[in-house]
């Protein structure tokens, strides 16, 4: 039964809350009775081969320092001995192969 005041609340009879709640726990209690042994459901995460590999390349990466600096040593060695050559050809061809072998990056932007 609802019963309605002049400003518009709505009202219940006295007891009726303590009734619900008392429903609540009997209905909880059946469904105990029913499943006695069940464990509440665990949240489980897998990952896919292609996640763990990225996942590793990421740390490598991360661990890679950006400067080689033995590279760069030897580089500046042969400049100042005279020694070193630039052949432009090679350097186009290993940035070509460098473009194709990251087309999905080409792709994107």
């Amino acid at each position: 039964m609802k019963i309605s005041n002049n400003n518009g609340f709505e009202t219940y009879p006295i007891g009726l809350n303590e009734i619900s709640s008392a429903s609540k726990i009997a209905k909880q209690e059946e469904t105990k009775s029913i499943l006695p042994n069940t464990q509440p459901a665990q949240d489980t995460v897998s990952l896919s081969e292609d996640a763990k590999y990225h996942a590793l390349a990421k740390i490598e990466a991360l661990e890679t320092p950006d400067i080689r600096t033995d590279k760069v040593q030897r580089l500046k060695t042969m400049i100042a001995n005279g020694t070193y050559e630039f052949n432009s050809m090679d350097t186009a061809k290993a940035i070509v192969k460098d473009l194709f072998a990251h087309k999905e990056l080409l792709l994107a932007n």
